[in-house]
């Protein structure tokens, strides 16, 4: 009452994508013969997805995180304007956003709300994709992101302990100073004075501590 054989994964994925032709034919005892075909549309090449880097280099900082956080990337094989779901998992916590497939079918958008994008927790979070053609095959993207969205600190010091510069002081020179949090140690920034219009520049140096 019926009849199975299977084409060996070798071969089924040797084939040409096109048409294929399945065939087959009986005979009875009696010498009658019975045959039958079918054609088979072979569909191997699926869509191709991928993620660009995210914020152009896979940082998410506080700044950032306050505007939303635009994802895109590109993808083929799929229906022009058509969505699917990009995954963010960060700290253990999951959120699914749309993406569009733009008109011409080459790439997509999505966006993580600001909302979102401000809960994100320091340190790396994944940014995830899959797509399936009408032919049910499937492409997947993923990449790491490092949110960093806690910022460095700085301080300024009371110059001269009270914020007043005297005559005796101001000959001696004036010592600026702070504290500071998350730059490398020992580099260096910019400090400025103005006056009556007049500004100055001054470098400023990082202890080998970087506080």
């Amino acid at each position: 009452t019926g009849w199975n054989a299977t084409i060996p994964s070798t071969d089924a994925q040797a084939l040409a994508n096109g048409t294929a032709m399945v065939s087959a034919q009986v005979t009875d005892v009696n010498g009658n013969v019975a045959s039958v075909s079918q054609t088979v549309t072979v569909a191997e090449i699926g869509p191709t997805l991928t993620i660009s880097p995210v914020e152009g280099n896979n940082v998410i900082n506080a700044a950032e995180a306050a505007l939303g956080v635009p994802l895109s990337g590109t993808v083929s094989g799929i229906a022009a304007n058509s969505t699917f779901t990009v995954t963010v998992t960060d700290n253990g916590v999951t959120h699914n956003y749309t993406a569009t497939v733009n008109a011409a079918g080459t790439a997509w958008s999505a966006t993580i709300p600001s909302t979102d994008a401000q809960a994100l927790a320091n340190g790396t979070a994944t940014v995830s994709a899959q797509v399936t053609d009408v032919n049910g095959n499937v492409a997947f993207a993923s990449q790491t992101v490092t949110v960093a969205e806690t910022g460095p600190t700085l301080t300024i010091a009371a110059v001269e302990g009270n914020n007043v510069i005297n005559a005796a002081e101001a000959a001696q020179g004036v010592a600026l100073s702070g504290t500071v949090s998350g730059i490398a140690a020992n580099s260096i920034f910019t400090v400025t004075v103005t006056d009556n219009g007049v500004t100055h520049n001054y470098t400023a140096t990082v202890n080998a501590a970087g506080t």
